[in-house]
């Protein structure tokens, strides 16, 4: 911490951005290395109220003592692995910033992937003038995290909650589903009915047939992986991670049950949208054709590994 430390009262923007980014581009952990300039600006701005554009306007502001002291315990914290995104409180997805705590996932660029599906699917219909008061659309998000598939997704479609939508997130974590609540509230996101429960059981049999998109990014890293992963001080919740429950070693144990439910609830003519791993969507993809679904296709992510399972119901 001696970069950090010399730093004192005198000390300005560019004197404490260049401070921190040598401290994380040496840091022992792995992932602190991988963006250190942008993570030293993540949480000046944090501090200091601001945005980088008037970091790099204002390079030579002086920073305060209490400044100082608060970007020197964020450092330290950031130093074990905890991402930058708990450390502020907040990230960015679709376009829209959501809170994050360690309750729930940090929402990944990659998921961003799935929303772009639903709205592919979705906004012909929406076009075309097929869901009204009379006939709203129904749709999911299983595993809802902090929200921010839901909500993104309905902050996109730009139809009236309260008369054209019936949307529903579930998740089987009290503590995220508040989180995800107050996304909603944060971001407007009205109409959104959030529902505790496991994967979409609080959906049935009420709901039986008559959605048209059931969306999920559910836990399906293999539990081992995920273990491996954690050991980089991410602080994740493993119960958002572990898609293993003691019957199977693959990550699939979660979506072996999510995929019939999936099926039960669309309508015919409804897309069920799933994010899963390199390591086993080839296996997802397979789930879905033996449960009937049709046109089942397999996208890659920005890094071109295979990411989301698609399937249509006949």
């Amino acid at each position: 911490m001696n970069q950090i430390l010399c730093l004192n009262a005198g000390s300005s923007v560019r004197m404490a951005q260049n401070a921190l980014s040598a401290l994380f581009a040496a840091a022992p952990v792995e992932p602190v290395r991988q963006t250190p300039r942008l993570d030293a600006d993540l949480l000046l701005c944090h501090v200091l109220e601001t945005d980088r554009t008037h970091l790099l306007i204002n390079f030579d502001r002086v920073l305060t003592e209490p400044e100082i002291s608060v970007l020197k315990e964020l450092a330290e914290k950031r130093l074990t692995g905890l991402p930058v995104a708990y450390l502020v409180g907040h990230k960015e997805f679709f376009g829209f910033d959501f809170i994050v705590t360690p309750d729930v996932l940090i929402p990944k660029p990659d998921t961003e992937l799935l929303v772009e599906h639903a709205l592919d699917f979705l906004q012909p219909r929406i076009r075309s003038k097929e869901f009204s008061a009379g006939n709203p659309l129904f749709f999911a998000d299983i595993c809802t995290g902090s929200g921010c598939i839901a909500i993104s997704v309905l902050k996109s479609l730009n139809l009236d909650p309260a008369k054209n939508i019936n949307c529903f997130a579930t998740d089987i974590s009290e503590a995220a589903l508040a989180v995800a609540r107050k996304n909603a509230e944060s971001l407007a996101a009205g109409g959104i009915n959030f529902l505790h429960g496991d994967l979409a059981a609080p959906l049935l049999p009420r709901y039986k047939g008559k959605l048209q998109a059931v969306l999920s990014n559910p836990p399906y890293v293999p539990r081992a992986v995920a273990e491996s992963l954690l050991l980089d001080g991410r602080s994740e919740p493993m119960l958002a991670l572990n898609g293993d429950d003691g019957t199977s070693t693959d990550g699939l144990a979660l979506i072996r049950r999510l995929v019939p439910q999936a099926e039960e609830l669309l309508a015919p003519g409804g897309i069920f949208l799933l994010e899963t791993g390199e390591y086993n969507a080839a296996d997802a993809a397979v789930l879905l054709e033996a449960a009937g679904f049709d046109h089942v296709e397999i996208a890659q992510d920005l890094a071109g590994m295979p990411r989301l399972v698609k399937g249509i119901k006949p």
